[in-house]
Order: C-alpha cells, then structure tokens, then sequence
C-alpha cells in the first residue's frame, strides 16, 4: 500500500518538476500490440460517457456530482482527485468512468489481465484530448494497475469466493 502512494507521490513529483522522457507503460507489457489495437478499437468516448454507474451510486450525471472512484482507499483517491483536479479537471468525469467501470470489471472477475487492458484503453481514449493527462496520468494510472493491482483483484473477487 505505501508502495503505491510513494509510487503516485514520487511520479508526480518527478512529473511536475521536470520533464523526463520516461514512459511508465515500459514497466509491464504484458498484451500484444494487436490484441491492444482491437481493445482500443471497442472503447470511445462515448461509451466512456454512457458508462454503468452501478458502483458508484452517489455519482447523478444530472445534478453534477462526482465521487471520486480512482484509486483503493481515501489517500489514494485524494492523491489522484488532486492530479485529475490540477492538470485536467475537464476530464474528471471520463477518467473516473474508466475507474469505475475497472472496478467493476474487477468485481465480476473477468480476468485481471482484460480488466486492465480495457481500463488502459479506456484512458487513452479519455485523456487523448489532452497531451499532459494522456502522457502523465493516462499511462502511469494504467501502469499502476497493472503492477499493483493483483491485490486489488484477489480482494475484489473474495465476496464472491470467500467465506469472513
């Protein structure tokens, strides 16, 4: 856990400071470029906004609020919110949707591997618009889950499989 939020506080700093020709989506490749093509191909902007919100019942598309979804607990949420917030708040709601819809990929456990390449995918569509999102957050959000989220997924699946 505190490996993740040194991992988003040292990214942002580094980030923010200076800037570095290092792209985080080289830390873990784990799809074929074709299999990512046909994952990108199905996700757009506007299934990103017509998104479920079964996860997140306090998110009301017509009165404005937002619950932050992106990350596992309250830190990370408020260390993510602040990036979002800070360098694109226009694409607040389309990345929180990625997050959702990531979340409940990972509840209904169809494979950490798709889960991941559809949350990817979906962040490349959403922050496209937007060189810094897409370059900072887009690929270091899909780099995190992709290195860290194996407990994430285990712990999202036990109500389903495990007894308390």
């Amino acid at each position: 856990m505190w490996l993740f939020i040194a991992m988003i506080l040292a990214h942002g700093i580094c980030v923010s400071c200076i800037e570095s020709p290092f792209d985080p989506m080289l830390l873990y490749q784990t799809t074929t470029v074709s299999y990512q093509d046909e994952v990108v191909s199905n996700v757009t902007v506007e299934n990103i906004k017509d998104g479920d919100n079964t996860s997140a019942d306090n998110n009301d598309k017509n009165n404005g609020v937002v619950t932050w979804e992106c990350g596992v607990d309250f830190l990370t949420k408020f260390i993510s919110e602040s990036k979002i917030d800070r360098n694109c708040p226009r694409l607040k709601r389309l990345i929180n949707q990625c997050c959702i819809e990531h979340d409940n990929c990972y509840n209904e456990q169809r494979g950490r591997t798709y889960c991941d390449d559809i949350f990817c995918a979906c962040l490349d569509v959403a922050t496209k618009s937007n060189q810094v999102c897409h370059k900072r957050y887009g690929k270091s959000f899909c780099a995190l889950v992709r290195n860290f989220g194996e407990y994430a997924y285990n712990n999202a699946g036990c109500y389903l499989n495990c007894t308390k």
